[in-house]
């Protein structure tokens, strides 16, 4: 994998409620952490234009491209998928920023391994992560003086959040049209004052999501 010193889009992936697995069970806690290493390992021998790093139930993403902003479709789809293929039994939550971004590969030593990451780009999507819903994709920054409706396609089931903050916009990768997006937001919120295994089935098969937006 290349060095990496520029602006570029830059997502962090957890793997929800790993704790509670481990808790319960340490051998599920490893079965959800073998088919998250091995989703994305399947998914990046496929790409060439993003990079990734996988650390413990975290995943970090780039866009091996320097100012890169009119590739936001690239990193939305290839999270997608991502989120899609540890259904129905692991939810993901992902936070995506863009802005600086250093990556850099360290001399390595027998029991030590180092690469160099930081950057702005990835402390806002590393520090926003655990604000967002469990299964969300979220963009918390986006390029100064962009409009986010002229960067992508996909805008059609991406809308202003503002939750937890201001200027937060999350991307509904679970429905495939905006007319969705409002019955969605209440089943999930209805899911998670039931339970968590609800939620993971909100997000595996929602639909009937159709006859909701329809039915309005």
């Amino acid at each position: 994998m290349n060095n990496f010193d520029g602006k570029t889009w830059v997502a962090f992936s957890d793997l929800s409620g790993l704790k509670a697995l481990y808790e319960k069970k340490p051998e599920y806690a490893a079965k959800a952490l073998d088919k998250f290493y091995n989703t994305i390992y399947q998914m990046q021998a496929e790409r060439n234009d993003i990079n990734a790093i996988v650390v413990s139930d975290c995943a970090i993403f780039w866009i091996d491209i320097k100012d890169c902003i009119d590739k936001l479709d690239n990193i939305l789809i290839h999270l997608k998928e991502l989120h899609k293929l540890m259904l129905p039994d692991y939810l993901l939550r992902t936070t995506i920023a863009y802005g600086n971004f250093k990556y850099q590969q360290r001399l390595e030593m027998p029991r030590i391994r180092k690469n160099m990451i930081i950057g702005g780009a990835y402390l806002d999507s590393y520090a926003n992560n655990d604000k967002i819903d469990h299964g969300a994709v979220v963009i918390v920054k986006l390029p100064e003086r962009t409009i986010y409706r002229d960067l992508t396609f996909v805008s059609k089931t991406m809308i202003k959040a503002n939750y937890p903050k201001k200027g937060f916009y999350e991307y509904f990768w679970a429905v495939e049209d905006s007319r969705q997006i409002r019955a969605f937001i209440n089943e999930r919120e209805k899911a998670k004052e039931a339970t968590f295994s609800k939620l993971k089935d909100l997000y595996s098969d929602n639909r009937h999501l159709r006859w909701l937006a329809n039915k309005k």
